[in-house]
């Protein structure tokens, strides 16, 4: 007998757009997420100016083991002194889980994601064609602890343009206080999981790399079609963004 079909909920995978690294896990086959950050702030770096962002990602469980994915940072508004409104370039994204196996001592679900990020936006906000090739993993810890952390490769923008190819790491660990309300640390090396700045992750001359930045947010699910989050995150290093603020939702189909 054929399993039964999985079910569309937010509450499983989750948003991917809440946190920095993006979850191993896979929508069912059909399920769709509209995940969106109405409000994202960030603050200027050595080499970028103040800018906000409505971000979009769309979600498509083409098999239960294939996703694929659209993101884009959507309405773009760059502050002085260097002022532009626009629409930020598409990025197709597809993510495939792999495995998933449970131990004694250690559990573990791993998947693989990879992007392109495209030249289709304003022509203010064409950096060129970039990419990133990540392995997804998550965990479950004691006491109810979720470990989420992503590593990989991607295409970026250094503080003269030029382009370089960069590991990066992105990592959260998430807890829920109360039934429905988890609250999350986060972090990233060089890079966030999406392209979530305007050289999606700017980084510094290459003997200054490891840019980092580190934060912390919530996720309310307020029910099995809805979930609300968001996040604050600062800088380690000059050429991050001095500070990221994201407020969104995710809605499942």
């Amino acid at each position: 007998m054929a399993p039964a079909p999985r079910a569309v909920t937010v509450r499983e995978p989750g948003p991917d757009l809440a946190n920095f690294p993006n979850s191993s896990y896979t929508l069912p086959e059909g399920g769709i997420y509209l995940e969106m950050s109405p409000f994202t702030l960030q603050g200027a770096s050595s080499d970028s100016v103040k800018q906000y962002n409505w971000e979009f990602l769309f979600r498509y469980g083409l098999t239960d083991d294939v996703e694929l994915r659209l993101f884009t940072q959507g309405l773009t508004v760059q502050g002085p002194p260097q002022s532009a409104t626009g629409f930020s370039p598409l990025t197709f994204d597809t993510k495939i889980h792999l495995y998933k196996d449970d131990f004694e001592y250690f559990n573990y679900s791993v998947g693989l994601e990879a992007y392109v990020q495209s030249t289709w936006g304003s022509p203010f906000f064409d950096n060129g064609t970039q990419g990133s090739l990540t392995i997804n993993a998550d965990h479950v810890l004691p006491w109810g602890i979720a470990f989420n952390w992503n590593f990989g490769f991607a295409s970026l923008k250094d503080f003269r343009g030029a382009e370089v190819i960069l590991p990066s790491l992105q990592w959260a660990f998430q807890r829920d206080v109360v039934e429905d309300f988890a609250l999350f640390i986060q972090g990233y090396v060089n890079a966030a999981a999406l392209p979530r700045t305007l050289h999606a992750g700017a980084v510094g001359p290459v003997k200054t790399l490891q840019e980092h930045a580190v934060g912390a947010g919530f996720q309310w699910t307020l029910n099995d079609r809805i979930a609300v989050f968001g996040s604050y995150s600062g800088a380690l290093g000059a050429y991050v963004p001095s500070y990221l603020g994201t407020m969104g939702l995710a809605v499942a189909f």
